[in-house]
């Protein structure tokens, strides 16, 4: 598929919906430095993003391969195929096509090789990366699971404690492994620092 990028400033979307739905996380990406223990040298274009949004999507979170830098637990994927009934929290940034690219090129296009056009926002095409192909669920770690749930609260504040522990146990990889008890432990939990 073609996607029509905006022409006079080259601008896209980025749809996120795991880690990078933390700010500080993903801005690692665009001007370099360290998360988790991982060191990021950014973009050659280190511009921050010119906006920031909410932004839902009908493609399924899944949890899936053996991230070392997260306990070896897996890390969040959306399926390729869109299903309506399944809401996906995430969130949008307006950034230019070049560092779409080069944020895709850090995220690894092994694990993140398949982009998914969403439609366009303001005039501007919403892009998304993912997996080329689905594979077994894999349990996220607890750490993994906070940043999602620390992201989640930053960009979904009208929501509740109750509804975003409720949306990360619904998602496929969570309940299996995480009880309803467990996750409620996310808002106290303080891993050792990420940056």
């Amino acid at each position: 598929m073609t996607i029509k990028i905006h022409v006079q400033q080259n601008l896209v979307w980025y749809a996120v919906y795991g880690s990078n739905l933390l700010e500080r996380r993903f801005l690692c990406y665009i001007r370099g430095g360290t998360f988790n223990g991982i060191t990021y040298h950014g973009c050659h274009d280190k511009s921050l993003p010119k906006s920031i949004r909410q932004y839902s999507m009908t493609y399924p979170v899944y949890f899936s391969k053996k991230a070392p830098k997260w306990d070896s637990g897996g890390v969040a994927f959306i399926r390729n195929i869109p299903m309506n009934e399944k809401l996906t929290l995430g969130k949008a940034y307006l950034i230019t096509h070049e560092q779409f690219k080069e944020v895709q090129n850090q995220e690894g296009l092994k694990w993140y090789g398949k982009e998914i056009y969403l439609g366009e926002l303001d005039g501007y095409p919403v892009l998304t990366i993912t997996s080329p192909t689905e594979e077994a669920l894999n349990p996220p770690s607890f750490p993994y699971l906070k940043v999602i749930y620390d992201g989640l609260r930053e960009t979904y504040q009208s929501k509740s404690v109750t509804e975003i522990i409720h949306y990360l146990y619904n998602l496929a990889g969570v309940k299996d492994y995480y009880s309803i008890e467990d996750l409620n432990k996310l808002e106290s939990f303080n891993p050792v620092p990420m940056m």
